[in-house]
């Protein structure tokens, strides 16, 4: 880490190697980044930002289910494909607009240009973003008494079998986007 360097470029291809070297090199990077923090505070100086970017190529007909979960201290944006297949017929494209779709939850970008924010979050599937995400979401929670082993994994346990009825994750969802909505038109947003 030079001072005069702000930006590391991590590229990444899941299909050619594992996705723990991926997270090997962001626990690299994190390590590096505090011991430079550190040598920085230490000398008195001011820390400069450091920026990295993981580059990770997804190809939409990979049948890998890839699956980074950087922490909340991490800004994380998801480029998809803009364009439409070249033609039509092109089967191949849309069973890899179906795989990718299926994969992250999310429509094709072409699909997500147009809409209100509730209109585009209702395009979304929630339940496997729900069902993927809700253990990561347990643990960051702060009790007013403490929790034995136990007790939390009777959580995850109960919040794993709610989530697995489409019922259940049908009603959340609706109270969610009720939510959202509710908050929209307390903030004054038309979009």
């Amino acid at each position: 880490w030079r001072p005069e360097e702000g930006l590391l470029i991590v590229q990444c291809d899941p299909v050619a190697t594992s996705g723990k070297r991926i997270k090997h090199a962001q626990y690299i990077f994190e390590k590096e980044r505090a011991s430079y923090a550190q040598q920085m505070e230490k000398e008195g100086g001011i820390l400069p930002r450091k920026h990295a970017i993981f580059l990770v190529h997804l190809t939409r007909n990979s049948l890998h289910k890839v699956s980074y979960d950087f922490e909340p201290n991490w800004a994380n944006v998801v480029v998809d494909g803009i364009g439409y297949s070249s033609s039509p017929s092109d089967k191949k494209g849309e069973k890899g607009r179906a795989l990718a779709h299926e994969m992250t939850s999310l429509p094709p970008t072409m699909e997500l240009l147009e809409g209100t924010q509730v209109e585009l979050l209702k395009k979304i599937k929630l339940r496997p973003i729900l069902q993927s995400r809700f253990r990561m979401c347990l643990a960051r929670l702060t009790y007013p008494t403490e929790q034995s082993t136990a007790d939390i994994q009777t959580q995850i346990e109960r919040m794993g079998q709610m989530l697995s009825d489409p019922r259940n994750s049908l009603l959340l969802e609706k109270r969610l986007y009720q939510l959202i909505e509710d908050a929209m038109e307390l903030g004054g947003e038309e979009s």
